[in-house]
């Protein structure tokens, strides 16, 4: 059948007389190059050629799955001949021309398998085989490298609008621009300007409640103004940056049919994030006046947030769908540059290499809601309380984490509450991270699987570091901003490891050879 024929091959391959090997490549209708020395052949080879048993076959669709220890066979469409490479004394390939009956087949996948480079390597292999990063064929237009190129750089910007945003938070200017003018790109040039522009903001809770009892003055206003003014026109950027090259792009008619969806997603979701972003501020501007305690002063209610800053929720809502849009931009980026390519593995690694998916997906799943739970961290100023590490306020569960109440609305707008389930949330995306990375140790992956999980665990290690820092000095904007900008790197490394293991495959997909006549 297929697989004594393949095994025929590959003994023939061993033989001092080439001939032969070409005489057999001849007869199953390929050709065969054959420049490995014999004596590193016969030491791949001759298993395979003495031990049928050596073998593991089974069904995959319409192709034919040939599972071999440390053995990869490869299957490219793209020459008319067949052919049986032995280049590399450390890999063996075979690439294999798909029969007429699957000639409708667009989408192949190509695996090689390493043999061992050294003793532990050897013996490794001989008892689980080997990972390799290969490619699929697929039909292409020719631009999908300039495609991906182009929304990793969307992605890119998204990432320094996200870092401007936290910025603008972080020094209280969120607030200063109380008209949203979608048309509007200029900043006040006059005096006159300047102050009519003042004049409506001290209107606004912001002042009222909190500025006017500091020494806030012309110059102050200027300052968080010109920073929203900036977070607002770089939004408007990233639009043109991703609107102007699609329309050039659809003239064409070379965006790929697979990535339509995506790209109306991006286009709807980003089109409305500044409605998003303004209906956000609007909830910082329409305030109720605060109740005071029964003595007319209370606490300090003029420096209570709740009276003074935007809905904790709406600020987590314009957060995260901008987090969205930058996770979405970069993945179907990364997709468009390294289109098609998929990780083999032999059937004895399919538990441990599930085992990492599955880590994997946890630890980014927990970084996300990490990073979900950090926009209710920032609109409840929960980073001003509870600022010791490890414990909070000296207790592993602190007093007042739960407030009858509140209710349900503890989870998102108690500080003590919300700063826990952070830290919680934090911890279990670096313990999974860990795991990720313990599982994987022992793993033959590919060069670029394992630099993008070493990417993953250095960015949690140096995420949680930030946090930590940013509660004990008081969430000071050189430690803060930062920490806001590192969730977004360590997400955008988590969408990065897991596109290198997101097409893990059954096993080298092998088209059977036709009989021979």
């Amino acid at each position: 059948g297929d697989f004594a024929l393949a095994r025929e091959m590959l003994a023939a391959a061993i033989s001092p007389a080439r001939q032969a090997a070409a005489r057999l490549a001849v007869r199953a209708g390929v050709a065969a190059r054959l420049p490995l020395p014999a004596a590193v052949a016969g030491r791949i080879a001759a298993p395979l050629a003495s031990s049928p048993a050596c073998a593991f076959s089974s069904p995959h669709r319409s192709l034919h799955t040939v599972l071999r220890p440390r053995i990869g066979v490869a299957v490219c469409p793209r020459s008319p001949l067949a052919t049986v490479n032995l280049g590399e004394s450390s890999v063996v390939s075979l690439k294999v021309l798909p029969v007429s009956a699957l000639s409708k087949i667009r989408a192949m996948s190509t695996a090689t398998a390493v043999a061992g480079a050294s003793p532990e390597g050897a013996k490794q292999g001989e008892n689980e085989g080997t990972i390799e990063s290969v490619e699929t064929q697929e039909e292409t237009t020719g631009w999908e490298r300039v495609i991906g190129w182009w929304l990793v750089g969307c992605s890119a910007i998204v990432v320094v609008i996200l870092s401007i945003g936290g910025v603008t938070r972080l020094t209280g200017s969120g607030l200063s621009m109380v008209k949203w003018k979608p048309h509007g790109t200029m900043l006040p040039m006059t005096k006159e300007e300047w102050e009519s522009e003042f004049e409506d903001y001290k209107k606004h809770p912001e002042y009222i409640y909190k500025r006017q009892y500091e020494d806030f003055g012309m110059d102050d206003f200027k300052f968080i103004y010109f920073m929203e003014w900036f977070h607002r026109m770089a939004g408007r950027s990233v639009g043109v940056a991703f609107m102007l090259p699609l329309a050039f792009f659809a003239a064409k008619g070379v965006i790929p049919r697979s990535i339509y969806g995506r790209l109306a997603f991006l286009g709807v979701v980003g089109s409305s994030q500044g409605l998003v972003g303004w209906w956000m501020v609007r909830s910082g501007l329409n305030s109720e006046m605060p109740k005071r305690g029964e003595d007319g002063e209370g606490e300090e209610w003029q420096y209570n947030t709740q009276f003074a800053a935007v809905s904790p929720y709406r600020l987590a809502f314009h957060l995260s769908t901008a987090i969205t849009l930058q996770l979405v931009l970069l993945t179907t980026g990364l997709a468009m540059l390294d289109r098609g390519r998929l990780l083999t593995r032999s059937p004895a690694l399919q538990g441990r290499l599930t085992w990492l998916w599955r880590y994997g997906h946890a630890a980014a799943s927990f970084g996300g809601l990490a990073a979900f739970s950090g926009g209710f961290v920032a609109g409840n100023r929960a980073g001003l309380c509870c600022n010791d590490w490890p414990l909070m306020d000296g207790q592993v569960v602190p007093e007042g984490i739960w407030e009858d109440r509140l209710g349900w609305k503890n989870f998102f707008e108690n500080q003590i509450t919300v700063q826990f389930d952070h830290r919680s949330l934090a911890y279990l995306m670096l313990g999974f991270t860990a795991a990720t990375w313990n599982a994987a140790r022992t793993l033959p992956l590919p060069p670029r699987v394992r630099t993008a999980l070493n990417a993953v665990l250095l960015c949690c290690a140096g995420q949680v570091t930030m946090g930590v820092m940013t509660l004990w000095f008081h969430v000071p904007i050189e430690i803060a901003a930062p920490h806001q900008l590192g969730s977004v790197v360590t997400l955008s490394a988590f969408v990065w490891f897991l596109h290198t293991i997101r097409m893990v495959v059954p096993g080298a997909k092998f088209i059977p050879i036709p009989p021979v006549k």
